[in-house]
């Protein structure tokens, strides 16, 4: 039915070779959170959301950025069918984290692996996942980190961030919703057009 459409996340589709028919939209990049990825809607989060000058949005964009790692991760889990638990070890993603003066982070990968293995009812050999994802950072390092971060680890980074900028509100992710100016819509095409459907 041409008139039936469907809006979703475009995920990993595009690494683990999924296609989808003319019925279903995806988002332009890996998810819905994708689209706040940008300088003036983290500039407008910070100065307006958070009300703070302690991190600038070029700082917070680069921290975004670094997340990357787990985003590949999560794609090495579903090509190799390891379905390891990445969402339960990344609800505690600043385990794993240190940060710099400037709020980008170094990552503990061989405790995170290890954490990542133990969550996980798949005991893979922790050097075989290690090489793993260190062969597939170099591989998808030519691709955008939108089509790779995850918005849930997205959200986790910066409600830890926010913690460090002594930011006490509990609704952070709502905050940061609200700093997409619905004005640049049209330069996200699968966006516009889902929205000129749904008009």
């Amino acid at each position: 039915n041409e008139r039936f459409r469907i809006f979703i996340d475009k995920d990993y589709s595009e690494f683990i070779g999924v296609d989808f028919n003319d019925n279903i939209i995806t988002t332009d990049f890996r998810d819905l959170e994708s689209y706040l990825y940008e300088i003036d809607f983290l500039k407008k989060f910070i100065k307006i959301g958070l009300k703070t000058d302690k991190i600038t949005e070029n700082e917070l964009l680069t921290s975004i950025s670094l997340l990357r790692y787990f985003g590949v991760v999560r794609i090495v889990s579903l090509i190799n069918e390891f379905n390891l638990s990445v969402n339960k070890t990344n609800e505690k993603l600043s385990k794993y984290i240190s940060l710099n003066s400037d709020y980008s982070f170094s990552i503990n990968e061989d405790q995170y692996i290890t954490s990542l293995i133990q969550n996980s009812k798949n005991k893979i050999d922790f050097n075989t996942l290690s090489d793993l994802i260190k062969a597939s950072v170099e591989k998808y390092a030519s691709h955008h980190f939108k089509e790779i971060v995850h918005g849930k680890d997205m959200i986790e980074l910066v409600k830890f961030l926010v913690s460090k900028l002594n930011f006490k509100k509990d609704n952070v992710e709502n905050i940061f919703w609200m700093s997409f100016d619905n004005n640049r819509i049209e330069e996200y095409k699968n966006l516009s057009m889902i929205v000129d459907y749904v008009v």
